[in-house]
């Protein structure tokens, strides 16, 4: 008779047994359960660029769209070191735009897009035109 695995009790037949279509299914769903489960704690990241457009404020809000909602985003303006990153953070408010001589973000998700603007300037809210700003999403 059959034995099974330690781990996911897989069937483990010996010479000789009769096995089953069932068998195979029943530990193919198995397998596939936990490879779902494997897959949904594993953390997403996500990086990429995008290059800004001169608006600022809440009628020129900037976003981006995410195949996953982050739970934080980093905003990062190389070659510019009074304005090096913005925190935004994965949920509904104000984020802290460092180096950007304490000006406020404001933050907004909907989905898997967030959208932030700074009512101070273009520069607080990275969004200078015709530059190439660096995102990473976790």
């Amino acid at each position: 008779m059959a034995g099974y695995t330690d781990n996911y009790q897989l069937h483990q037949w010996e010479p000789g047994d009769d096995f089953l279509r069932t068998d195979f299914n029943e530990d193919l769903a198995k397998i596939d359960a936990e490879l779902q489960k494997t897959a949904q704690s594993v953390p997403r990241v996500a990086v990429g660029t995008y290059v800004g457009d001169g608006t600022y404020g809440s009628a020129g809000a900037s976003n981006l769209t995410f195949d996953f909602k982050p739970t934080l985003v980093l905003l990062f303006c190389p070659g510019d070191s009074s304005r090096q990153a913005v925190c935004l953070p994965g949920t509904n408010g104000n984020a802290k735009a460092f180096g950007a001589n304490n000006s406020q973000v404001y933050v907004t998700w909907s989905g898997n897009t967030v959208s932030w603007y700074s009512p101070d300037s273009k520069q607080a809210q990275f969004n200078d035109t015709s530059t190439t700003y660096y995102y990473l999403a976790v």
